[in-house]
């Protein structure tokens, strides 16, 4: 809240000073402004633009680099949890270089920690949330359903897909 009234003090002096310096008076009488003359003079504009410039806009942004950043730490440790994991899959050997699962697995995890890192997430907290994953899907691989271990692979080959795609923050920024 402190930096959005900073943001409007800044924005609004701004505006005033371009406003000073482009809009000159039309008279040139020394008598103060009276009320009447600063509402027709465009003051509450200016507030009203200064308040849009720098309050809804920077909220609105931070709520978008927010949720990017948690859509990231969201994908980067459920992939993680799968791709560390997918070693104790039967047959995945042969379909998939275990040096490429442990560089995406890293690949990650460093995701992860850069998401958490933005998002002000203690470092232990990272490292425990991506240990619950390895765990939980450590206990999916060790079933004997052809179907739950095809449906693991499919996820894993999903994985390596959408990492490197994923990015903290929208790319308009």
């Amino acid at each position: 809240m402190v930096k959005c009234l900073i943001w409007l003090f800044w924005a609004y002096l701004m505006l005033k000073l371009i406003h000073l310096g482009l809009g000159g008076r039309g008279s040139s009488r020394d008598a103060p402004f009276t009320i009447r003359e600063r509402l027709l003079g465009g003051e509450p504009i200016l507030f009203a633009i200064a308040f849009i410039l720098s309050v809804p806009v920077p909220l609105a942004i931070s709520w978008q680099l927010h949720r990017g950043y948690l859509h990231g730490f969201q994908l980067a440790t459920d992939c993680y949890g799968r791709l560390a994991a997918a070693g104790a899959l039967p047959g995945i050997g042969n379909k998939i270089d275990r040096y490429r699962l442990y560089q995406a697995a890293d690949g990650a995890e460093s995701l992860a920690k850069r998401a958490g890192q933005f998002m002000d997430f203690r470092r232990d907290l990272v490292t425990a949330a991506l240990a619950d994953k390895t765990r939980h899907y450590a206990a999916l691989t060790r079933t004997a359903d052809p179907r739950k271990i095809f449906e693991q692979e499919a996820e894993v080959r999903r994985c390596f897909k959408k990492l490197p795609d994923v990015e903290l923050s929208p790319p308009w920024l």
